[in-house]
């Protein structure tokens, strides 16, 4: 993967740019959603993402024959896509809950339309903070 700071590559597998430590990310074109150097489909919007390095696409057959490629290539990416989900991962994460103290009690005193954009306005700024140490909000 190519380092977005100094445009190093980097060896597959990286997650930080081993020329100069930036973490090494995959953006989704569509979203701007950050993915895994694996991802082949984003998971926030599901755009499937592309190779930098495609084929030339053959001249011109015949429908029937294109469509018979087509499949095959397709059946060959979901094998590929099926035997990757197979297979197990192991990850350390923090999972941290938030609560907005004396919710209940505010929903009581505001109006529903106020209460919503207090929420909105606290999930706002929890996000920005998680956003800020590369977290992700499930």
């Amino acid at each position: 993967m190519r380092c977005s700071n100094c445009e190093v590559e980097n060896p597959p597998g990286m997650n930080f740019c081993e020329e100069c430590g930036t973490k090494l990310a995959q953006v989704c074109s569509s979203c701007g959603h950050e993915l895994r150097p694996t991802a082949k489909f984003c998971g926030q919007c599901g755009t499937v993402l592309t190779s930098k390095s495609k084929g030339k696409r053959q001249k011109s057959k015949g429908k029937s024959e294109d469509s018979k490629e087509k499949r095959k290539s397709q059946d060959s990416k979901l094998e590929t896509l099926n035997s990757e989900l197979s297979v197990a991962e192991r990850r350390q994460l923090t999972v941290m809950f938030c609560d907005l103290v004396g919710s209940t009690a505010l929903s009581t005193q505001l109006d529903p339309e106020e209460l919503r954009e207090v929420g909105q306005e606290y999930q706002e700024t929890c996000t920005e903070v998680i956003r800020r140490y590369d977290g992700h909000i499930a």
